[in-house]
């Protein structure tokens, strides 16, 4: 899925690519209220180029009850066997099997896994992959031994996103003390088609 906060109408560009992807690709349009001021706009647009999209409203019903808070303090959280039941009830792994992040030619199978390399934590090689330099081959075997993997390097930092997971109230803005504790990626992703 394409996911927008509906703050920007979609280009001729990447509407013509969502047409040739047909099925394979839907947009979800994340609606903030006041936040999200082009909604309708973006909506009208896919409706017309018959492109598949989903409104989410985070507003009055929110969706699947807010946001959770994945990091914490980004410390170890959990021992081995911790990981591994984490891992067993996270929803992005059991019920998506998945959610991964593509950015600077590194696939990342969940977004935990970039941020917590990118503070450091030790990360195996075969939970990082890189498809722009690698055979075929080769990332297709990592892809399919991280479904079968019992945790990942990730699960001992992570509070997990599941049904129990508590839920926070989406689009909140932080204070500025909040600001200044908030972890902000160092690197910079650019990448040219």
């Amino acid at each position: 899925p394409v996911i927008t906060n509906g703050t920007i109408v979609p280009d001729k560009k990447t509407i013509e690519a969502a047409k040739i992807l047909g099925d394979k690709v839907r947009f979800i349009i994340d609606n903030y209220g006041p936040i999200s001021n082009r909604v309708d706009e973006i909506a009208e647009l896919l409706e017309k180029e018959n492109i598949r999209y989903l409104v989410r409203d985070y507003c009055q019903d929110v969706y699947c009850g807010g946001w959770v808070d994945l990091y914490g303090n980004y410390e170890e959280k959990h021992d081995q066997i911790g990981a591994q039941q984490l891992h067993s009830r996270c929803a992005w792994v059991q019920k998506l099997k998945g959610v991964m992040e593509i950015i600077g030619g590194i696939i990342y199978f969940c977004p935990a896994s970039r941020v917590f390399l990118e503070r450091g934590v030790e990360t195996p090689d075969d939970e990082v992959i890189h498809f722009m330099e690698e055979p075929i081959e080769v990332v297709r075997s990592k892809l399919t031994g991280l479904l079968d993997r019992p945790a990942l390097a990730a699960c001992r930092y992570c509070n997990g996103i599941h049904d129990e997971s508590e839920r926070f109230k989406p689009a909140v803005q932080l204070t500025e003390e909040e600001l200044k504790n908030a972890h902000c990626s160092q690197y910079v992703y650019r990448e040219e088609l």
